[in-house]
């Protein structure tokens, strides 16, 4: 099982560093909208978390295996 756990923590890592390696182009073309990464790929994207989570259930993505985003070129305060 530690094996398993450490993939998965791997293919986490690679997507997070993927994303910020191309965060300027995925803002670009994802403005406003939540995007899903598996490794190097962007999986799906939606422009809330139900539009995304129905159309990663549609292709069977498993959410607890992806790196799920909001991107905007806005800045937000919270």
């Amino acid at each position: 099982m530690a094996n398993e756990d450490l993939a998965l923590l791997n293919k986490s890592n690679v997507a997070i560093e993927f994303f910020r390696s191309h965060r300027d182009k995925i803002t670009k073309d994802f403005n406003n909208q939540f995007v899903a990464i598996k490794e190097e790929e962007i999986v799906s994207s939606g422009e809330n978390m139900g539009v995304l989570g129905k159309k990663l259930a549609k292709k069977g993505e498993d959410t607890s295996n992806l790196f799920i985003r909001f991107v905007s070129k806005d800045i937000f305060i919270l």
